[in-house]
């Protein structure tokens, strides 16, 4: 029987570093001639090769070379063939739950084979039994893997040329390959296993193996036949270079080969076991490495056998896959396209943008550069949920239909996002959106310049169509000066959705003076859970309050486990900061009493925890489980985002009946609204109707009925889980039968049973949603100035008045300005 895999792209071989992200580039902003730059069009090879997928990638000789492996299982000796027993028939099939007790039997009867779960078709009267993880010791003298090493050749338009397949000694794998400009192809190979003239000395040996094009085998070399036998030897990578040479990375140095496989220099080096090479543009190899802070490259001079200083990069280095190039030093592939790099460029050159290109992509792997505007790659489909594989050919701008350009400004293009504007500019005949990711700024020594930048273009009118908001923008400050168009007019006056149909404090929660400006979509509600028994049942206290339950529970059982000062006061700020900051008048409240005495329970905890200490504790972590349930700790800030949620803390966790009490506010509920998203339209922008066109869809049913993490704003998304949450869960079976079954939760290794929740249950819930009064809002530098101050007052030096008189000068002034 036989069965085909795959080996997916291997970082080492192909990539050296894989990631994603953006980096610095010089690529103009926005506006239509920019949207056609960079499209390129997506020729499959999946249908011209049996390849369900490749291992590795290269180019040469004007031919596109993938690799591949096929497995074969195949009967030992004694063993029918038909007896081979493949993974798919059983993840096809199982049985039925009266005969796994069955096989059970069974298996006691035939010990020591084991087995974790079978299928109908097993012959039970056989003494061969097979599980799903094959943990049989004589499975494997049995049965054995037959591994098949392919290679095919395309030509630059996509056709097969030739493909042919290797079986590969047992025990034995490639673990790099490359092609010269002749065709001749080149591999290392690993071979492993018991030495067949000493059985208790294993050996791990590695072999350098050339094959001509029709896959002829050429020459077979040992590689590090000289290593000392104590020594471990090991080959990372091997390359062809234009000069002729094979240039190998290993433990023992750099190793230069001849094409005969002669080896000719030994160049040592630390770094080539762990660096990737690349053959760059003017024919050099150079080894990329990892540094403490970022990545770098060391370039080989093999005729004076020394490695250049380390190459830094203008750039996020972390943030991208690395490739060899042919008309440039390196290819780099991230979540927005795909960029090109030389040494002494200031930053990156966008070669390939994938929503300009209309591809639900975030990353490109085993890329290739084929030719002139040409490159081969492949990514993970997940609408169709499968890797695509061939080649990108680049698309006259010329040919593109001219379209109006909305430009769409995020810090990070998230993967939901990227799909609604993909199928948009898809869908649309007029109007385009660009997207505008400013993480790309980011370089390795500042991971804040995208953001610096983003801020910056925004408060000097530079301000794109459409924002997605993050909490490091200061959006008050935004909404004050008027950048912000309101959504209300467009939501009244949309044909297809009604006001009145959506959760009225997210919405009021997100508008100021009467004008909507942040649409939402879903959210998350931050809060304290507390037992309802000491509490009580509604949300909303004061610190006195929680002081005051304390001292009832004693001093001695902790408010929140394992919360530091800083923790405590990081919870203070993020739950209340809006009691102290009032952004539409930019007044502050900081020299207060209130403040003051959140100062004083903030320095009642302590200011590090030994976690070392805590963790050797053999009694710690089954204490942790149960700390709720056993009144260890009085509340836990938790983020709840669905009915399990809930259901989880109250009947899991706490085990009792359990109120969302919020932080201490000296008016009103502590409770706590996160965005998931947040979007506004420029004030300033010439298609703010179209960017309603673009932003609706995430009020619509559609959407909302689709949100798998956070809570709809759609009141009847919300009313669908209300009952669902009320079921009894079920799943499908083999038999496409639905059957129900009882949701648990472990605490200790006993399991607990769980019970649907009631109506009574989710109302309260809904009850916590409506009820939150603050909205998340996290500025740093208001953040940064309350840490720099207080820390005089919880060393000591400073009183709480001497400390709030200063943060209050000091916050207003900055409040102020940035009004």
């Amino acid at each position: 029987m036989k069965k085909w895999g795959c080996i997916l792209i291997c970082m080492a071989l192909l990539a050296g570093v894989c990631g994603c992200g953006k980096g610095k580039s010089t690529e103009a902003v926005s506006g239509a001639e920019q949207a056609k730059d960079y499209v390129y069009a997506f020729t499959s090879l999946e249908e011209k090769t049996q390849l369900e997928d490749f291992a590795q990638a290269c180019f040469a000789n004007d031919i596109l070379w993938l690799t591949s492996y096929r497995y074969e299982e195949v009967a030992g000796e004694g063993v029918d063939e038909d007896d081979i027993y493949s993974e798919e028939i059983m993840e096809e099939e199982t049985f039925a739950a009266e005969e796994e007790a069955l096989i059970e039997e069974e298996v006691a009867e035939v010990e020591p084979k084991k087995v974790a779960a079978a299928t109908s078709s097993v012959d039970m009267s056989s003494d061969f039994l097979v599980d799903d993880v094959y943990i049989e010791d004589d499975y494997y003298e049995d049965y054995s893997m037959n591994v098949y090493f392919g290679v095919s050749q395309f030509d630059l338009e996509g056709n097969l040329l030739g493909e042919f397949e290797i079986l590969l000694p047992q025990d034995c794998n490639i673990t790099s390959f490359c092609v010269d400009k002749t065709g001749t192809i080149y591999t290392v190979q690993n071979a492993y296993g018991p030495d067949p003239e000493d059985p208790e000395n294993y050996l791990d040996l590695y072999y350098l193996v050339s094959y001509s094009e029709d896959g002829e085998e050429l020459f077979r070399v040992q590689m590090g036949e000289n290593t000392e036998e104590e020594d471990w030897y090991y080959v990372n990578q091997i390359v062809c270079t234009q000069e002729g040479y094979l240039v190998a990375g290993s433990t023992k140095g750099v190793e230069v080969y001849q094409t005969d496989g002669t080896l000719s220099k030994l160049i040592e080096s630390e770094d080539s076991q762990e660096g990737s090479m690349y053959v760059l543009r003017d024919g050099r190899v150079a080894l990329l490495m990892y540094g403490d802070q970022d990545m770098y490259m060391r370039a080989l001079d093999i005729e004076k056998e020394e490695l250049s200083d380390k190459i830094t990069f203008p750039f996020n280095t972390y943030e991208y896959s690395y490739y060899t190039g042919t008309s440039t030093d390196l290819l780099l592939s991230g979540s927005g396209g795909v960029y090109s790099y030389n040494f002494g460029d200031e930053g990156l050159q966008k070669i390939f943008d994938f929503v300009d290109s209309d591809m639900i992509c975030d990353n490109l792997y085993g890329l290739v550069e084929t030719g002139e505007n040409q490159l081969f790659g492949c990514y993970y489909d997940d609408q169709l949920e499968r890797t695509r594989f061939g080649l990108f050919n680049k698309v006259d701008p010329s040919t593109i239909k001219d379209k109006k350009v909305l430009t769409l400004a995020c810090y990070w293009l998230d993967d939901d996002m990227r799909r609604r504007v993909v199928e948009y500019n898809k869908s649309n005949e007029e109007y385009r959106i660009h997207v505008e990711d400013y993480y790309r700024y980011n370089t390795s020594d500042d991971y804040s310049i995208g953001m610096t930048k983003m801020n910056t273009d925004i408060a000097s009118g530079n301000t794109p169509d459409i924002i997605a908001l993050s909490s490091d923008m200061p959006v008050d400050s935004y909404m004050n000066k008027g950048l912000f168009a309101d959504l209300l007019p467009f939501l009244e006056n949309d044909p297809e959705l009604n006001k009145d149909n959506y959760s009225q404090n997210i919405i009021e929660l997100f508008s100021r003076d009467g004008k909507w400006y942040q649409m939402v979509p879903s959210y998350y509600l931050y809060t304290i859970f507390g037992k309802t028994s000491e509490v009580g049942s509604e949300p909303g206290w004061t610190l006195e309050d929680l002081q005051a339950l304390h001292k009832e529970k004693g001093t001695d059982i902790p408010v929140f486990a394992e919360m530091t000062r800083d923790g405590v006061l990081n919870y203070s700020l993020l739950f209340c900061s809006n009691q102290f900051i009032n952004w539409d008048t930019g007044e502050c409240a900081f020299n207060t009493q209130e403040f003051m005495d959140l100062l004083e329970f903030v320095n009642e905890f302590p200011a590090e925890i030994d976690y070392e200490e805590l963790f050797n504790d053999p009694q710690y972590w089954e204490q942790q489980e149960t700390l709720y349930r056993d009144g260890k700790a009085l509340l836990m800030p938790y983020t709840i985002s669905s009915f399990e949620d809930f259901l989880y803390c109250e009947q899991g966790t706490f085990g009792e009946e359990i109120t969302a009490i919020g932080f201490p506010v000296k008016e009103g509920v502590g409770n706590v609204i996160m965005s998931n998203a947040n979007y506004a339209i420029s004030a300033k922008s010439e298609y703010q109707q179209e960017a309603w066109e673009f932003l609706r869809y995430y009020l619509t049913a559609e959407y909302q009925d689709s949100i798998e993490w956070g809570w709809p704003v759609l009141k009847s998304s919300l009313d669908k889980r209300i009952k669902d949450a009320q079921k009894v869960p079920t799943y499908i079976d083999e038999f496409g039968n639905e059957v129900e079954y009882q949701e648990s939760y472990y605490l200790n290794g006993v399991e607990i049973m769980l019970e649907p929740l009631t109506q009574a249950d989710c109302e309260r819930v809904v009850s916590y949603l409506e009820s939150a009064e603050h909205v998340y809002s996290y500025d740093q530098a208001v953040m940064d100035i309350i840490t720099e101050e207080t820390a005089a007052y919880f060393d000591g030096q400073k009183t709480a008045k001497e400390v709030s008189d200063i943060i209050q000068s000091r916050v207003y002034i900055y409040v102020n300005e940035s009004r």
